[in-house]
């Protein structure tokens, strides 16, 4: 049987995210002091596009693992969404210190640099969280990208 948390990943690969933050919330108290529970809960907030639960989780999932990469890009990317570009940069700096050749939070910088923060309402207002046509550095990676094989 699969563990609350693969199922909820599982979810989320078929873009049902309100399903995964339902089996997830459900076993809240089984996976409360988890990293891997914490972050995937944010990313299926994240998803449903629910910034406030995301910052929550992440913020819960830093608790327990300071630096991990894939946080931080998370993190990051709900700092860009609520437009506040300096904290999203010192993220993917932070990141960059952790990892040198970290091609998300490279792309990311230069996504930035490129682009002025007037442009930004119309990229997140078109939910780009859930768009493949959203630049390869605001999506988070997870993959969600590719659906599930009937062997899953």
């Amino acid at each position: 049987m699969k563990s609350a948390i693969d199922q909820a990943r599982y979810l989320m690969r078929c873009r049902n995210f309100a399903a995964a933050i339902q089996v997830l919330n459900e076993k809240r108290q089984v996976y409360e002091e988890s990293f891997d529970y914490n972050y995937t809960l944010g990313l299926a907030f994240l998803y449903a596009g629910d910034t406030g639960s995301a910052a929550q989780s992440f913020e819960a999932a830093r608790k327990i693992k300071i630096n991990d990469a894939n946080l931080l890009l998370a993190q990051a990317a709900i700092h860009l969404r609520r437009g506040n570009t300096d904290r999203a940069v010192q993220y993917y700096l932070d990141i960059l210190d952790l990892e040198p050749q970290n091609q998300d939070a490279k792309r990311a910088l230069e996504f930035v640099r490129e682009h002025p923060l007037e442009f930004w309402p119309s990229i997140f207002g078109q939910e780009i969280f859930q768009k493949a046509s959203a630049p390869t550095c605001l999506r988070l990676s997870f993959p969600l990208t590719t659906a599930p094989t009937r062997a899953e």
